[in-house]
């Protein structure tokens, strides 16, 4: 039997990572918009942090390159895009209108 003994960052860089990456960017880019009050654009972001979030797992296993970094870096990524973005996109918009967040609303749907 003959192992193949590979290189421990040879799946680093792989389709279905840099499709990650981008989601992750994009959720980054939502929250630096949001906390400078530039709200526009941030739907158009969020629908790319979707459609990646949909095909990063897609190419992984058409190309079977599925990782275990691979799977960090998405739950990374949804942790932010899905879980932190709301709230933050949230909270600027209810500053912007009325000045007071409602912060139980924001732990509560972080819960």
């Amino acid at each position: 039997m003959h192992l193949k003994l590979r290189a421990p960052y040879e799946n680093l860089v792989t389709a279905a990572n840099v499709i990650t990456l981008s989601s992750l960017t994009c959720a980054i880019l939502i929250i630096s918009r949001a906390l400078s009050s530039e709200l526009a654009y941030l739907g158009t972001l969020f629908i790319a942090c979707l459609v990646c979030d949909g095909a990063d797992g897609f190419v992984a296993r058409k190309t079977r390159t599925s990782s275990d970094l691979g799977t960090q870096l998405d739950s990374l990524s949804d942790a932010i895009a899905f879980g932190v973005v709301p709230v933050v996109v949230a909270d600027t918009y209810l500053r912007s209108i009325s000045g007071e967040a409602f912060l139980p609303a924001q732990v509560a749907f972080c819960a």
